[in-house]
Formats: structure tokens, sequence, C-alpha cells
């Protein structure tokens, strides 16, 4: 394979031996690199980890490692390569440290690419979730906002009679607190649900999730009657939270367009032990 090339490093991590196939691959000519020390080329974010991974190997007689890190090409361009190393100083044929390498950067931009299609079709479809509640959230959020104007119509009124003392007023305003707490957290889980962030693998307790994404969808479509029966205590797992969450509103989307006369929906959680 032509991104694949074989080097032989002596204790010192000096380069004592490339393989051809290097220096077509990496831009190098044929006298570059023997001679001069392997550690150079490596990327200096890399490079501890390296010379750490090379001194775990030096001090063990057939030891072997594995590991990817960055290195500068001929063109002085990054190159992500994976290193399958292998402790051969006390063999005499050899008197080295064996590396063989493929260069990987390719492999990597593909996957790197692939993940990001991935997210911008979880963002599609997290949006194309909210367009189908979009009616039920307007509903939702109307309720705090009329009641927001009421209250302060009805301030606003009370101020203009010489009589009212403004201590009378507090329960109102307080209550004009209260709503517009209630819609900012509305819209405080629309922005956080359809924005874009990459996947973060985090703990999440199922059992909450699956009760607050209920309750969500419960508001904005409450001809579907949604039944959660929780484990007890908290079910945490290590998963992106956004993306068990879309997979949740994805059932009950489901289940409502199963159901357009409205109907009952049951969600159940617990542990199992797969075979």
């Amino acid at each position: 394979n032509a991104h694949d090339f074989v080097l032989v490093l002596g204790r010192d991590g000096v380069i004592q031996y490339i393989s051809p196939s290097l220096y077509a691959a990496m831009g190098f000519g044929e006298d570059d690199l023997v001679g001069t020390s392997a550690f150079e080329c490596v990327h200096p974010s890399d490079v501890e980890r390296v010379r750490e991974s090379f001194e775990r190997l030096a001090g063990a007689p057939d030891a072997s490692d594995s590991i990817q890190f960055r290195v500068r090409d001929g063109q002085r361009k990054w190159r992500i390569i994976e290193a399958n190393s292998k402790n051969l100083l006390h063999n005499p044929m050899i008197n080295g440290i064996v590396v063989n390498s493929r260069d990987v950067t390719d492999r990597r931009q593909a996957e790197e690419s692939a993940k990001d299609r991935e997210n911008e079709l979880a963002h599609i479809a997290r949006v194309s979730t909210i367009g189908e509640m979009a009616a039920g959230f307007a509903h939702e959020l109307n309720q705090p906002l009329t009641a927001i104007q009421n209250y302060a119509a009805g301030c606003v009124r009370r101020l203009k009679r010489s009589d009212t003392e403004p201590n009378q007023l507090s329960g109102a305003m307080e209550a004009v607190v209260e709503q517009s707490q209630r819609a900012s957290e509305i819209i405080r889980r629309i922005r956080w649900f359809v924005r874009r962030d990459t996947p973060e693998m985090t703990p999440v307790d199922i059992n909450a999730l699956v009760e607050t994404s209920a309750a969500l969808f419960g508001r904005t479509r409450k001809q579907i009657r949604i039944s959660t029966k929780t484990s007890p205590g908290p079910l945490v797992v290590e998963a992106d939270k956004r993306q068990i969450e879309q997979a949740l509103l994805n059932i009950y989307i489901n289940a409502w367009q199963a159901m357009p006369d409205g109907g009952d929906l049951y969600i159940e959680t617990g542990s199992v032990e797969l075979d």
C-alpha cells in the first residue's frame, strides 16, 4: 500500500532505516530523514505522548504499542499517522524499534466529514420535530404571555386610580415574574433542542429525560395522554442527551400521527441484561 511504510529507530529515537514507500507517501528525499531524530517531525502537541510510548517500548523487550499522532510531511503539512511499534532492540539482526506506519489522514478526514453530515441530518431532524410541534408551542407560549399582559394591564389601571397603594400591586407583579419565567423556560428548551452542537457523551438519567420530554410534548398535543412508568431510582447511561430526547420525541410524534383522534401512550423504563 502506498500509504504504508516502515521505520527502524535506535534506542535514542534516531531513524536508522526507512522503507522507500515513505518518500513517495510523505514527500521526503532519500537523504532527508535517516540519521535524524524521529521526534523532530512530530506535532508539538503530540510529541510528549509519542515520547512516552517510545520509552515504554524501549524498556521492555518484545513490547508493542499502537498510537496515532500528527507528523509534518515534506511539504510541511500535518499528516495523521497510525503507528504500530515493536521493540526488537535485543534482536541482533535488527537492533532497533520497528515502526509499521500508515498515513490515515484521508480516512480521518472522511470520518470527520461523515460525522459532520450526521450532525447536520440530526439538526434537520430536530428542526423538523419542532416544526411538527410548532402550533402546540405557540399555544403553550401564548398562555404565559397573555397572563403577563392581563396582569400588567390590571396594574396600569389600578395605578391610574388615586387610591391605589403600591403594596396592593405586589401580588400581580409577582404573578408577572412567575409567568415570564414560565415563558422563558419554554423558549430556552426550544433553543436548546434546535441549536447546532456536536454530540456530547455525558451521564444522562433516562428516567428524568422521559419525564421532561413527555411533559414537553404533552403540553403541545393534549389529545395524546402520555403515561410514564420509570424504574426506581435514577437510570443513568452514557449518551448524548439531545439525541435521546430526539428519539423520544419521534416516538411521541409517531404515536400522535397514528392516533389523530387522540389516545393513550405508555412509556416504561427499566434496566435489562443482554446475553
